[in-house]
């Protein structure tokens, strides 16, 4: 019941307001200590007691220490450690809600949940420090049938988990929000810097009926999703995240769905992205993948399907608003890349960027896909292994005689180009090339 479901994440949602959360920790230091410490807790304990919904504890300015399950944990302070089941909602515990006033903690949320929803509604809001979240699968805001909001609100912060993590939702709602100030104390110049660690099915990912949110204001940060196996031929060793939108497609039997959408938004800061293969605003599957990068000089490091590429009738989109950025796909397929009626754009609206990679790239068509790479101002590189097949390409496929179709388009500044012609100030409307049907292109390059 997604009506249901959904209206008492809002319901709860809205209790988060910061006056709110203040007057509950305002008022929790007025109360009286229990006689007993409660089972799953160490530390100085303010308030325990029991509610509908389970067991509420008030944990005391110093370090405590969570081990077990509660339906609302309150730390007023201390440098904390969290461990599972604390943030992790089920069947058993169907609501969670873990608020830290501060500290430097550490929410080591072993093998499996912690700060995740598997059939309710969890969340989990830390408000002031430097603090380390550890998890393994289905973490770090993470939705099966449920609602999950992880929010850090300072700091510089570290992320580290498997898979199915750090924003990643099926039949739901995730969301991970490192939201931070832009304000620096006098005479600071420290930057937040956030550090984001996975394999596979993270940071901002959507899988069937879901919608996986990463989300980080501030600070010069680090995405890394790098699978421990390499086989491009094998979908599960893929990177699947960083905006991406997963649907699955039936192979060998008539089962399959429809993808969600996946979105990984950083507002600012210089900012490096490093994956494998389907990553960085793409999707496969009738589903849709959206990174937005706000502002800074970025860096954007993967192999294939990545940087803004819709495969198999999805739609992959990479937006960067500003900066110097560096995009590398070492073996292609990527930057503004659609394959089979997918849809791929990569837009990079200022700065002086420099694009690399291998075939089928920057502004290419595959078997009936369309690509597209707008470039709205700067002096730019672009550069290629293959410039027969490539700024722009498209393919035809060899059975179904469908075409794809591609266009790069640069308005702006002194630019150059690997692929033969290209150059600033040309239009070149591309047809079939050298009777090879492999080869046969039809697309679009402007260069203003």
């Amino acid at each position: 019941n997604y009506t249901a479901l959904f209206s008492a994440a809002d319901e709860i949602f809205s209790l988060l307001e910061p006056t709110t959360i203040m007057a509950l920790i305002r008022s929790a230091k007025g109360q009286q200590p229990p006689k007993r410490k409660p089972e799953g807790v160490t530390g100085d304990v303010l308030f325990y007691g029991e509610s509908p919904l389970g067991r509420v504890v008030v944990g005391g300015a110093g370090r405590n220490v969570y081990t077990g399950r509660f339906a609302l944990i309150i730390d007023v302070g201390g440098d904390d450690i969290y461990a599972y089941p604390v943030a992790t909602a089920n069947i058993t515990q169907p609501v969670c809600v873990v608020i830290d006033a501060g500290g430097d903690d550490i929410y080591d949320f072993g093998g499996a949940g912690g700060a995740a929803a598997v059939g309710g509604i969890s969340v989990l809001l830390d408000i002031k420090g430097n603090d380390h979240y550890l998890g393994g699968v289905v973490t770090e805001g993470a939705a099966i049938g449920g609602v999950s909001l992880l929010a850090d609100l300072s700091g510089s912060d570290v992320y580290s988990a498997d898979r199915f993590c750090q924003g990643a939702a099926v039949f739901g709602i995730a969301i991970l929000a490192d939201i931070q100030t832009r304000k620096r104390n006098k005479g600071s110049t420290h930057v937040s810097c956030d550090r984001y660690s996975a394999h596979t099915f993270a940071q901002g990912v959507g899988l069937p009926r879901g919608v996986g949110l990463l989300l980080d204001s501030w600070g010069n940060d680090i995405y890394i999703s790098v699978c421990s196996a390499l086989n491009f031929r094998n979908l599960k060793d893929a990177t699947l995240s960083q905006g991406f939108g997963y649907g699955i497609r039936p192979h060998k039997s008539c089962v399959g769905s429809a993808g969600g959408v996946g979105i990984l938004l950083d507002e600012n800061g210089d900012d490096i992205y490093i994956g494998n293969r389907f990553c960085q605003g793409s999707a496969y599957w009738f589903a849709m993948g959206i990174l937005y990068d706000g502002g800074g000089s970025d860096h954007y490091v993967c192999s294939r399907y990545s940087e803004g590429a819709g495969i198999h009738t999805a739609v992959g989109v990479l937006l960067d608003h500003d900066g110097d950025d560096y995009y590398s796909a070492y073996l292609g397929a990527s930057q503004g890349f659609g394959h089979d009626l997918g849809v791929g754009v990569l837009v990079d609206m200022k700065g002086n960027d420099h694009y690399c990679g291998g075939e089928i790239i920057q502004g290419a068509g595959n078997s009936g896909g369309v690509g597209l790479l707008l470039d709205a101002q700067g002096n730019d590189t672009y550069h290629t292994t293959s410039p027969e097949s490539s700024q722009p390409g498209a393919r035809e496929h060899p059975y179904l005689r469908c075409m794809g179709l591609g266009a790069l388009v640069d308005l702006a500044g002194n630019d150059s180009y690997s692929a033969p012609g290209r150059k600033d100030k040309t239009t070149i409307i591309l047809g079939k090339e050298g009777g090879r049907k492999l080869r046969c292109r039809y697309g679009v390059f402007i260069d203003k």
